[in-house]
């Protein structure tokens, strides 16, 4: 879930909870450690959001990551410009934000793979 606030201009702004250290779905455990050295890399750059995980091509708005050290997650703020998905947004019909995430290396680690890099 994630907190809307719609914008004059008829995007949206969304905030919330991006990532936190756990196992995903297909199995792979996300670490603190590399979530935090994630986010610092971006060094507070803008990144796409993408519709569905898709390319670049599709992105619909842009959001800003950030690491909260003191209850260890990524939080993360973006505004969604393209004019259908933003509507979606604010009609509750899109209710979730997933991650995208590159890595390079998964390691076995208790019948699970852990990332890194």
């Amino acid at each position: 879930m994630f907190t809307v606030e719609r914008l004059s201009d008829g995007s949206v702004k969304i905030y919330g909870v991006l990532a936190i250290p756990r196992v995903s779905r297909n199995q792979i455990f996300y670490p603190p450690e590399e979530l935090e050295r994630a986010v610092k890399k971006l060094g507070g750059r803008e990144i796409p959001i993408y519709l569905e995980h898709i390319d670049v091509q599709n992105a619909v708005g842009k959001a800003r990551l950030v690491w909260n050290p003191e209850l260890m997650r990524v939080e993360f703020e973006g505004v969604v410009t393209d004019p259908d998905v933003a509507k979606k947004i604010a009609d509750g019909v899109i209710q979730h934000v997933s991650l995208g995430a590159d890595y390079e290396v998964l390691e076995p680690m208790n019948g699970y793979q852990k990332v890194k890099g």
